[in-house]
């Protein structure tokens, strides 16, 4: 009996684990309508690596636009992040993290101006 509830509870685990993910990225936002890229050609080598890594992983959860034209500003992206890599079959590693975190700090401070357009295109203002 102990052994078919261990199975039970592992192949549990295991869908929720494959299941999470997919049902993340039907979910839609706002800023899932922007552009899935950046020029990020002038941005310093370091945040062109984050951006690198950022492209390969986030968008095995959730639309690569999801995060680009977020609100979040500043710190609130070390708070996501790891709030992030928390969950079933998340692929950004605790390596990973402060380098996407930190592409997406400099990208939306880069940026604010065109974010801030975004959304008040979107909200029709």
């Amino acid at each position: 009996m102990k052994k078919v509830m261990f199975l039970v509870l592992v192949v549990s685990f295991v869908a929720t684990a494959l299941i999470l993910p997919s049902l993340a990225a039907a979910k839609k936002f706002p800023q899932d309508k922007g552009p899935t890229t950046i020029d990020v050609s002038k941005y310093p080598k370091e945040h062109t690596e984050g951006y690198n890594l950022f492209m390969a992983k986030c968008k095995k959860c959730h639309t690569i636009a999801r995060p680009i034209w977020s609100k979040f500003q500043g710190e609130d992206w070390d708070r996501y992040t790891k709030k992030m890599m928390r969950k079933p079959g998340c692929p950004v590693t605790p390596q990973d993290q402060p380098k996407i975190a930190g592409f997406l700090k400099y990208d939306h401070k880069t940026r604010e101006k065109e974010i801030l357009d975004y959304w008040k295109k979107l909200e029709g203002k």
